[in-house]
């Protein structure tokens, strides 16, 4: 029976596993704090429990108290927590509240370290809800470390910078790949700036998992390229050409991966040459894990095997032979199968449809810019207009007038776009904000 705690038991008790701003918590000081939680419910044995979460960053001892204790725990974050809808299977479920409070007020004392887990848990865990409410899918700890690289051996010394929201399925899976694979977790703010990267190399991280759209921010801030980085990967948004071959480019002997993952699919797939979208050969074979591709209407579909399947709590089992319709629109495009976008996500321009990251990706390939997000904003006459706001290279701002550049960005549209697609408005802003889950704010 895999869980965090038997994961951890792999390792020596005096390693680091987390470093906070004030304070670093060693695999003794984490397994201590995650059994006084237990300890503390210990009444609640094989009932659901919902983990209300308030303080991301101690998340963690929280799943490691309940993961093989609990018969199922939703993580929810207080922000949307009123949202979700429930499955029936959370039925009496017990809540608590994860925060920092909690733990300042937890009794520390008769705590034994060596409690074996007693079940396997079910993690429920949401969707973004960027298209309605949020869902919860359910998952289990072996599904969820299924394509993660467990040898504590090899991570140590591994050392990742924290841009995901661990309440979501990007975030955990950097959270479980430090646990299962023996590596070190910065906490961050998510807060791109000068001082960041000061603390990232203070810290010598050496390991970043985040958007595209979070890396662009990050190359942003100053002195980010001093950093030594080792392993790269994103994923949560298209990785376009541009931003994997600036990366490439600042970090030439790191790995790079982008990863196509879900929370309803959990981890799809991973591509590592540097390239964008995936080989069209994928679509004829199954990928070594036995994962399958395929594209219908437009639509990308994945069928998993059996061991890595999770299983949607709303809405019903899904057996293993089952395609799934991922919902993301892709096109062949010579030895490649490029993502053009969500289908629900394009902008209706006179019953045209516009895939806002294929406009975003032109503006991307002007090197003034740094940052880039396109939506739709309501006209009476074609029913949307096709709207950018750009960030640009304050450096250049300096030396050529905004207005001339905002003319060349519009004329790089016109000539590799068609007229619908191309801005009807334009505007040069100072920044971009991204959501909690480190993608853009649409």
């Amino acid at each position: 029976m895999s869980s965090i705690v038997e994961s951890l038991s792999r390792r020596s008790q005096g390693d680091v596993i987390f470093h906070y701003r004030d304070h670093v918590v060693s695999v003794k000081d984490f397994s201590r704090v995650a059994t006084a939680i237990r300890n503390y419910y210990k009444d609640s044995d094989s009932k659901a429990v919902e983990l209300r979460v308030v303080d991301r960053d101690v998340l963690p001892y929280f799943l490691a108290a309940f993961d093989g204790y609990a018969s199922r725990m939703v993580i929810l974050h207080e922000s949307f927590a009123d949202e979700v809808v429930l499955p029936e299977s959370m039925s009496g479920h017990v809540r608590t509240i994860v925060s920092r409070k909690f733990l300042d007020e937890l009794s520390y004392e008769n705590v034994d370290l060596s409690w074996k887990p007693t079940t396997s848990t079910k993690w429920l865990i949401p969707t973004s809800g960027t298209t309605g409410v949020p869902k919860v899918i359910e998952h289990d700890f072996d599904s969820l470390t299924s394509k993660l690289k467990a040898n504590a051996a090899k991570g140590k010394g591994v050392v990742w910078g924290m841009f995901y929201d661990v309440t979501r399925f990007a975030g955990l899976q950097v959270l479980l790949q430090v646990i299962v694979g023996g590596g070190e977790l910065v906490w961050t703010d998510h807060r791109t700036s000068d001082k960041l990267v000061e603390w990232l190399s203070d810290k010598k991280v050496n390991a970043i998992s985040a958007t595209p759209s979070m890396w662009r921010k990050l190359i942003m801030s100053e002195n980010f390229d001093r950093l030594n980085l080792k392993l790269i990967t994103m994923g949560g948004e298209i990785a376009d050409a541009s931003t994997l071959d600036l990366i490439a480019n600042l970090f030439p002997e790191a790995k790079i991966r982008h990863i196509y993952a879900s929370t309803e699919a959990g981890v799809g797939f991973s591509v590592i040459d540097k390239r964008p979208g995936f080989p069209v050969e994928w679509l004829s074979k199954a990928l070594p894990d036995g994962t399958e591709l395929k594209i219908q209407d437009g639509h990308l579909w994945i069928r998993k095997q059996k061991s890595s399947q999770c299983r949607q709590t709303l809405g019903g089992d899904s057996p293993s032979s089952e395609w799934m319709n991922t919902e993301d629109l892709v096109e062949k495009k010579g030895d490649r199968c490029l993502f053009l976008g969500r289908s629900n996500g394009a902008i209706n321009v006179g019953g045209l449809k516009v895939q806002p990251s294929e406009v975003e990706s032109i503006l991307l390939q002007h090197s003034s810019v740094k940052l880039v997000i396109v939506r739709g904003r309501p006209s009476p006459i074609v029913g949307n207009l096709v709207v950018a706001d750009v960030v640009l290279d304050n450096s250049l701002l300096i030396k050529q007038d905004p207005h001339e550049l905002r003319q060349e960005l519009v004329d790089l549209c016109k000539s590799k776009l068609e007229a619908h697609k191309v801005p009807a408005i334009l505007k040069i802003v100072d920044d971009i904000p991204l959501t909690d889950a480190g993608k853009l704010k649409r």
